[in-house]
């Protein structure tokens, strides 16, 4: 195993689960996700189709223990150890679409709370500087939190898509 391998564990181990939620999400999703376009000449003559709809996504999948959802928080690494791109500098330079951020159960068997958001409203919120304090990690790296009632609260005043499972009121406190 490689420690890209390990790194990308959670993202392989629940492919299935990921992919469901995505799809439950779709109907929110706003018409600047899609594309809908005539076939080409071959495209209709030879395959018998007339349009083509494709979904434009690129997706930025983080999984969480358990034990951290108490924070309420959807948190990006800020800081690399080389100085390496971010995952933050990647939302910056529009290189991701949506954010697929997840907690597992405690037995790390399923994930049980799911929020999927349009980067751009972590964005707004970055560039108003409206985000948890940066905290320094034991390995010298930092994160980032963003309050997921405030990336609600962003993504319904903008029209960004904004999905959360279980569905549940949530708060701005902590607890």
């Amino acid at each position: 195993m490689t420690p890209n391998d390990n790194i990308r564990r959670w993202e392989t181990k629940f492919k299935n689960e990921i992919k469901k939620h995505l799809i439950k999400a779709i109907p929110k999703f706003s018409d600047n996700y899609f594309d809908l376009k005539l076939s080409s000449t071959l495209e209709d003559t030879k395959f018998a189709y007339d349009m083509v709809f494709n979904l434009k996504l690129n997706i930025c999948v983080r999984i969480r223990k358990n034990e951290y959802k108490k924070f309420n928080d959807l948190t990006i690494r800020s800081k690399s150890l080389k100085n390496n791109q971010t995952e933050l500098h990647k939302i910056m330079d529009d290189k991701e679409r949506i954010y697929f951020y997840a907690y597992m159960t405690k037995d790390k068997n399923n994930l049980e709370e799911i929020y999927i958001c349009d980067v751009k409203a972590i964005k707004n919120l970055y560039n108003k500087n409206y985000f948890n304090k940066e905290s320094i990690n034991a390995d010298g790296t930092s994160l980032i939190g963003f309050n997921f009632k405030e990336l609600e609260k962003v993504s319904i005043e903008n029209n960004y898509i904004f999905y959360k499972y279980p569905v549940k009121q949530l708060s701005l406190f902590n607890g």
